[in-house]
């Protein structure tokens, strides 16, 4: 049976190809060729299909000579017109196919496809609102509330997106655009509770309905409602076995539970079950990273840069794995990987700052810091580790300078008193220490024992100790 229908398909395939060849040959000999309405349509869709618009069009005209009173040349003839934006042309084509047939909702679904082109939103939703006075069919009706979706994902106006999108489900059950649109509108309008709701309908009414119950676990996910996550998750597989988001999803649940056993399973099952994408490696190799086995998350993380040379994310990755095990001088070689790929990442930037700092290098990393608080001037912890690095490097005056900067650009911060006083305190700058370290104790005394991680020797200085005791740090 299957055979049968292989070489329908590929007799299919034939005969567009042997009427294109025909059709271009008459062309070409400068002979006229009278085909049905059905062969025209054919042809028009096919070069389309392949972007050769002109040829398309030309087609199109030629139909239209042959036959004048039928909608569909001219509605064909303004998608192809639309597609290369000949906005009022195609328009013109559509007031015409209207006049033939103004039933036919291809004439409302192009209009409102142009307007919204051409950000008129208003007019493109009186045009959907027309298309669906003449819809009968499912499909049509999905079509329309989908296009409303996307005029509605252009206002941004998310909650209306979800509005249009439930109804497309409605009209057309599992209906995968509908369906894949709608969990990703939901967890932009962050509306897990209603898209739980709407989803346990759908899997009421169509319990093999995979699509209804991704969804209905993504939303479960997003609420920390773990272990019906799962539930719903094992649900999707158990209909589609092949439906690698859920493998994902699945292993998300498990990896956000510190279940990084059953995590890596899913993550397995994800990357057998279709061509493996890079993500699914790079989540493997988190969970073996979570269980500091770094040598085979280092293993998964080079598999994701094999499938993405460029994927920086996962060069990242492996110098943290480095910085873990304090091999600084690989973790670098991976973070100047990373930051060759994406060389305005300041988690980049500041990470190997700290991994030159960590290497005894403290003149490499100040670059690395500078450049940081630039492109990041409001991130107080930029100044805390360069002003750290010129202390590294024995340059104390341009570290406090640093320090006071930041102290008056963070002006609400304590942490970054407690360090810049432990520096004082450690340079023999003893009165202007206790100054800044009850600076920073007047503004917050939670993190004040810091210090102690900073110094240790600073827990038997007993000026230290009284501050502490008039400030009633525990």
């Amino acid at each position: 049976m299957e055979d049968w229908m292989e070489n329908e398909e590929e007799m299919s395939m034939s005969d567009i190809f042997g009427l294109i060849q025909e059709y271009e040959s008459a062309l070409s000999e400068d002979r006229s060729l009278l085909l049905d309405e059905d062969s025209y349509e054919r042809i028009i869709q096919f070069y389309q299909d392949n972007r050769e618009f002109k040829r398309a069009i030309s087609v199109a005209d030629a139909a239209i000579g042959h036959y004048p009173f039928s909608p569909a040349f001219f509605i064909l003839k303004a998608e192809v017109l639309a597609e290369q934006s000949s906005f009022e042309y195609a328009l013109e084509m559509l007031n015409v196919a209207q006049i033939l047939d103004a039933t036919e909702i291809s004439i409302y679904l192009i209009r409102g496809d142009i307007y919204l082109w051409t950000s008129e939103h208003k007019m493109a939703l009186e045009q959907l609102d027309i298309a669906i006075d003449h819809a009968v069919e499912p499909e049509d009706f999905s079509d329309i509330y989908l296009l409303k979706a996307s005029v509605f994902e252009d206002l941004e106006q998310y909650l209306e997106v979800i509005d249009a999108l439930e109804l497309a489900v409605k009209a057309l059950p599992g209906n995968p655009e509908a369906m894949n649109r709608l969990w990703f509108a939901t967890e932009i309008a962050e509306t897990f509770e209603r898209s739980e709701i709407f989803h346990i309908k759908q899997t009421n009414l169509f319990p093999y309905d995979y699509l209804a119950w991704f969804n209905l676990g993504h939303a479960l996910y997003y609420q920390k409602k773990y272990d019906k996550a799962i539930e719903a998750f094992e649900f999707v597989i158990a209909i589609d076995e092949k439906y690698e988001p859920a493998h994902l999803f699945l292993g998300d649940v498990y990896f956000e539970m510190e279940n990084y056993k059953k995590a890596q399973e899913a993550y397995f099952d994800a990357i057998q079950s279709v061509k493996p994408y890079k993500e699914s490696f790079y989540k493997l190799a988190e969970c073996f990273e979570r269980q500091s086995d770094y040598q085979k998350a280092r293993y998964y993380l080079r598999k994701a840069t094999n499938i993405d040379a460029e994927y920086d994310e996962a060069y990242f990755k492996i110098g943290e794995t480095y910085m873990a095990e304090e091999n600084f001088s690989q973790a670098i070689t991976s973070f100047e990987r990373a930051l060759k790929v994406n060389v305005d990442d300041t988690a980049y930037l500041s990470s190997l700052g700290d991994a030159h700092l960590l290497n005894d290098d403290p003149t490499s990393a100040i670059p690395y810091f500078q450049r940081a608080i630039e492109l990041e001037p409001h991130n107080m912890a930029h100044y805390v580790h360069l002003g750290s690095a010129f202390y590294e490097l024995n340059e104390s005056e341009i570290a406090y300078d640093t320090f006071e900067m930041a102290c008056k650009l963070f002006a609400d911060s304590a942490d970054v008193r407690f360090v810049y006083a432990v520096y004082l305190l450690q340079d023999a700058q003893r009165k202007r220490g206790l100054e800044v370290l009850e600076e920073g104790l007047q503004l917050n005394v939670n993190d004040a024992k810091l210090i102690f991680e900073m110094d240790k020797s600073l827990n038997d200085d007993l000026d230290i100790a009284r501050l502490f005791a008039a400030y009633d740090v525990l």
